[in-house]
């Protein structure tokens, strides 16, 4: 049998790589794959679509803060102004999002969906995170600690355009079919999407649908719905419904 050599340096950056429990792991703050990584993260997290690794690596983007920097001219300049056009749109919506979400994306060690999301119920800014409101909080002493160390060395200096807001999207309870191609999404991601909303999707056109997404007219299941009358709707007014009526604020 052959002896397999462990790598002891990250093929990307060249650093010491360090073994946890039969896992290695890069420390280093400065290696690109771990900040790509941690964008693709953070970008799935506050629901940034058509922004995947291709399109980072296109771009150049190596932080959270150069994502919120770009222009409608930059984009448009690196991938054309179609789907230049929709990502600056994307990043424009994703800086409305919750103190939750936001910690989230961020890539913190033990601070996932459910420890964001009980801190948020504390504080809803990063200076209000401390040892103190974390206890309030019920975070245990590891998550605390990574937390604290997140915002003494990072948290405190990042300077974003972001507005937290205090409500989520609630549910719709919608049945939609979706129809053909929309430009920059695949239909995968507009199931997963819409699956935030609690809005269901189904293959076909019956009589049970709220709408059929489509943005092409005259299709056989646009044809289908209008004999349901079922309101046809494109990819981008359905979701400004959505956000425009379905979201409430928690007092």
């Amino acid at each position: 049998m052959n002896k397999i050599n462990i790598p002891t340096h990250c093929p990307c950056c060249g650093s010491e790589l360090e073994l946890v429990n039969d896992q290695l792991f890069c420390r280093s703050n400065s290696c690109p794959a771990k900040s790509l990584k941690g964008l693709l993260h953070y970008t799935k997290t506050v629901k940034i679509m058509g922004l995947g690794e291709k399109t980072l690596e296109k771009l150049g983007t190596e932080t959270v803060a150069d994502l919120y920097a770009y222009t409608m001219e930059d984009l448009v300049t690196k991938l054309g102004e179609k789907i230049g056009t929709k990502l600056f749109n994307e990043i424009q919506k994703s800086k409305s999002i919750t103190f939750s979400k936001f910690l989230n994306g961020m890539g913190i060690p033990l601070i996932g969906k459910t420890a964001s999301e009980k801190i948020a119920s504390v504080v809803n800014s990063i200076e209000g995170i401390t040892e103190e409101s974390c206890k309030k909080a019920g975070l245990g002493a590891k998550a605390t600690e990574n937390l604290m160390d997140w915002v003494l060395s990072e948290g405190l200096l990042l300077e974003l355009p972001i507005t937290f807001q205090e409500s989520e999207p609630v549910e719709s309870g919608l049945l939609v079919c979706i129809s053909g191609k929309v430009p920059g999404y695949t239909k995968a991601k507009i199931k997963e999407m819409l699956l935030d909303y609690n809005v269901a999707t189904k293959d076909s056109v019956t009589k049970d649908l709220d709408y059929l997404i489509s943005n092409e007219a005259g299709t056989t299941k646009v044809k289908k719905a209008e004999q349901y009358n079922i309101q046809v709707i494109s990819f981008d007014n359905f979701m400004e419904k959505l956000n425009n009526e379905y979201t409430t604020k928690v007092e």
